[in-house]
């Protein structure tokens, strides 16, 4: 009953993940694996083939032959969304923003000659890089939203 479950949930688990797109588990899909049986933690690997209850994965040039059952969890590798990707791109490119404005600024500030009235404009390196760097973010984040593991559903 458990591999029937698991193997069902294998074969359509990114369905309802990813808001409707069902991206097929079977060859060349990035699984983890926990299990106790085969002292398993973690185990990162390629599916070279999934039949009704058995799954064939692996790194390199080894291989592992297992009932569906005998793992106690598994996970599989699907898409960020492009809309947290480009939510976690503006944080980022912010804090760097910042970080060059300010590094920016204060190197400007400490190469104006005391006699110079207007050095303290300088500081406007760092408004200027935030937004720079908010903007430049995002779009990074949403055209590179990278992967994230997903608990297969009967785990």
């Amino acid at each position: 009953m458990r591999y029937s479950v698991v193997s069902a949930a294998l074969l359509f688990a990114a369905a309802g993940i990813l808001g409707g797109q069902s991206p097929a588990v079977g060859p060349g899909t990035e699984v983890r694996v926990w299990s106790a049986a085969r002292n398993l933690s973690g185990y990162r690997a390629t599916v070279a083939s999934f039949a009704l209850d058995t799954l064939t994965i692996g790194r390199g040039a080894g291989w592992l032959r297992a009932p569906v059952s005998s793992f106690d969890r598994v996970e599989i590798r699907v898409p960020r969304a492009r809309g947290w990707g480009a939510l976690r791109g503006a944080g980022f490119g912010a804090l760097v923003g910042l970080a060059v404005g300010g590094l920016a600024a204060a190197q400007q500030i400490s190469a104006c000659p005391r006699t110079k009235e207007l050095c303290g404009l300088n500081i406007l390196f760092v408004p200027f890089g935030f937004l720079v760097g908010t903007p430049t973010g995002a779009v990074i984040g949403a055209v590179v939203p990278g992967k994230r593991w997903q608990l297969v559903a009967g785990h």
